[in-house]
């Protein structure tokens, strides 16, 4: 193989791949849908997220914050919502980012 593709290689390939994920992690809002329609069907109740999703990165961990979220009751509940937060998080490690399915811990916050 010739000096110019193992540069290549070694060089622009990575770089691009950066440029990519920087691009996909810049706005989460792209998410936001995706989320709430995988809940509501894996759960059978409406999640609605109202505001804005916001990535934090803090190495190692990814964390995935959102705004103005509710969680609504089964219909036989008394109450219309289970949860309804000014804000929460998903919070999962760069490694499982990368291909391990896992994620440690979540939180709501007030």
């Amino acid at each position: 193989m010739s000096r110019t593709l193992k540069w290549i290689g070694v060089v622009v390939v990575p770089l691009t791949l950066l440029i990519g994920a920087v691009g996909a992690l810049s706005d989460a809002n792209y998410l936001r849908s995706t989320i709430a329609r995988v809940i509501t069907a894996k759960t059978g109740r409406q999640l609605a997220i109202n505001e804005d999703l916001q990535w934090k990165l803090d190495w190692p961990q990814i964390r995935l914050h959102a705004i103005d979220v509710t969680f609504a009751n089964p219909p036989w509940a008394r109450e219309k919502q289970m949860i309804a937060a000014c804000g929460g998080r998903i919070v999962g490690r760069s490694a499982a980012a990368l291909g391990r399915k896992s994620f440690p811990a979540g939180g709501a916050t007030r």
